[in-house]
């Protein structure tokens, strides 16, 4: 290999370490800028749906009436954390992804909005590898999606969407394995089935 072409791989692969660099800072400045943005909506929400999401465990406390119509018009998506916003502690928060795509953006700010949909994750033991042993086992993932009337507060429908079964055999020196959760997209799509179809 002559000098020229070490110099000219060198400089390559500088550009390519820099534009990974970039790219990977780039990615994190956008999550976090993200994770912002949707903590700043979730203290913007009406004084109803903080006053649900507020509450530890609140799904365990709220009554189910499935004779009630899930097909909200006006209606909010919250995915399950645990976040303290000056001073108010959330078990919910906007999630941007999902209102976006269910165009439901518009309604952060609706004082008298007709539900919401609290998403949870569920996981599932489905079997073990090798011994059972909790260290050994294989875990399905799952969302389960709570579609909850207001000012009602009560739960009108619980839909769950399986992700993907476990591997059949644990990699990588792991003893243990799980099903990657649902994607964005189905998700979406399962919301707009049951409001859309009720």
């Amino acid at each position: 290999m002559s000098q020229k072409d070490i110099k000219k791989g060198l400089i390559i692969f500088l550009v390519v370490i820099i534009l990974l660099t970039t790219g990977i800072f780039t990615l994190i400045y956008f999550l976090k800028k993200q994770g912002e943005d949707e903590i700043q909506k979730t203290d913007e929400l009406s004084q109803i749906v903080k006053d649900l999401i507020t509450t530890e465990g609140v799904v365990e406390t709220l009554s189910f009436d499935p004779t009630i119509n899930p097909s909200f018009k006006k209606y909010l998506f919250l995915r399950e954390r645990h976040t303290g916003i000056n001073g108010n502690i959330y078990y919910y928060y906007y999630s941007t992804g999902e209102n976006d795509l269910l165009g439901t953006e518009s309604f952060i700010t609706e004082k008298d909005p007709d539900g919401v949909i609290l998403m949870e994750k569920h996981t599932e033991i489905v079997g073990y590898y090798g011994e059972e042993k909790p260290e050994n086992k294989a875990v399905k993932t799952a969302y389960i999606l709570y579609y909850v009337k207001l000012p009602e507060k009560c739960i009108v429908l619980r839909d769950t969407i399986w992700g993907t079964n476990p591997p059949p055999i644990a990699y990588r020196h792991r003893t243990s394995g799980s099903g990657e959760y649902p994607r964005l997209l189905e998700v979406v799509d399962r919301v707009k089935k049951a409001i859309n179809n009720n």
